[in-house]
């Protein structure tokens, strides 16, 4: 296997991971916590 193709795996394992957590977290936290606000929250 390509390195390539195992970034885009490991990648997206960790997206489906996050997406979890994100859900499980309150409305009230939307964002990881460390990441600066792209754009304030509506």
């Amino acid at each position: 296997m390509s390195p390539f193709l195992y970034g885009c795996k490991f990648m997206l394992v960790n997206l489906l991971i996050y997406s979890k957590k994100v859900k499980s977290t309150p409305s009230k936290y939307p964002r990881k916590p460390g990441m600066p606000n792209k754009q304030p929250i509506q």
